[in-house]
């Protein structure tokens, strides 16, 4: 966001506190400060009104995402903006379920609606080309984390042992989706397969893994 030119100040909220918190705090270069706070009760958020409040695959976490968005309207100041990123009713295929829900194209901006916001601009995430990039990727990845964990299980006589004897390489596997990201040939191999992937999905805009949304306060 600084690297674009935004100014001011950066609030972020979860509904738990993240060792990296302190580290962004501390960075002269940014602004930042980090709450722990539950999204069912922004009423009582510390700070605002705000100008761009930013929800990347948050809202499928909310159990209730029209009692959220609605408290998110009242959070943004007048003109504020809000992006907000949901998985697409596809997504189950590259992530599993996770969340409570998937969402239809339509569903946030009836929820934004009834919050008092106007939709500026609905666009799909991914495509065919996407979908088959990132399937294959974390499909592979998903099988070696759970062959590795199996294994691991298996020499220490259980999951729960391995979980408490084998803590490291236990907590490495999980990791293993984006091992190749350590590494900068790995990062630009990841790059260029997106950016490949995404000028196909230009041409042929099928099977969105993600919905994206610009809400506006009138």
């Amino acid at each position: 966001m600084r690297d674009a030119g935004a100014r001011g100040e950066y609030v972020g909220v979860d509904i738990v506190e993240h060792p990296a918190w302190r580290r962004i705090e501390h960075n002269r270069d940014l602004r930042a400060r980090f709450l722990v706070h539950d999204a069912h009760a922004l009423d009582s958020l510390d700070g605002g009104p705000f100008d761009l409040a930013l929800a990347v695959t948050t809202f499928e976490h909310f159990a209730d995402d029209a009692l959220v968005m609605r408290g998110l309207a009242r959070k943004l100041a007048r003109g504020g903006h809000a992006i907000v990123i949901v998985p697409s009713e596809y997504s189950p295929a590259l992530y599993w379920r996770h969340g409570y829900r998937t969402y239809r194209r339509g569903r946030i901006p009836e929820l934004a609606r009834d919050a008092g916001l106007e939709v500026e601009e609905t666009f799909p995430i991914g495509g065919l080309a996407g979908f088959i990039f990132h399937a294959a990727w974390f499909n592979v990845s998903r099988a070696a984390v759970l062959s590795g964990k199996a294994a691991l299980a298996v020499a220490a006589g259980g999951r729960s042992r391995a979980r408490r004897w084998l803590a490291r390489p236990w907590k490495a596997l999980d990791n293993t989706m984006f091992w190749h990201q350590r590494f900068a040939l790995g990062r630009r191999a990841h790059v260029r397969a997106n950016v490949a992937a995404a000028r196909i999905d230009e041409r042929l805009p099928i099977l969105p893994a993600l919905y994206g949304y610009i809400l506006r306060v009138p």
